[in-house]
């Protein structure tokens, strides 16, 4: 006689992976909205006082635009250089913390 385990029945292992997998997925979802998060925020601390508007989903395809005035001679690809390391940063910790969440026994 044959002992088959009936499809779609959960055991508490999968059930286990199950809910590590959701943690993961949830833990890279927050370190992808935090890292958009700290990007715009840099750009609004360097320019604080000096915003005229600030658009989410804006038409040129970004998330959010920051429209600031700046003074002429104001390094713009300096700040986004910052700006983009700080999201880098950001997302390489994320995927640290996924994966040692992922893979620890």
């Amino acid at each position: 006689m044959h002992n088959y385990q009936a499809r779609g029945t959960i055991t508490v292992a999968n059930r286990k992976a199950t809910m590590k997998k959701l943690l993961t997925a949830f833990i890279l979802i927050i370190g992808l909205t935090l890292s958009v998060v700290l990007h715009e925020l840099l750009h609004i601390i360097l320019h604080w006082g000096n915003i005229t508007a600030i658009n989410f989903f804006p038409p040129n395809g970004n998330i959010v635009q920051v429209v600031a005035n700046t003074p002429d001679g104001y390094n713009v690809m300096l700040e986004e250089i910052f700006a983009y390391a700080i999201t880098a940063i950001a997302i390489i910790i994320t995927v640290i913390i996924a994966h040692k969440n992922y893979y620890k026994n």
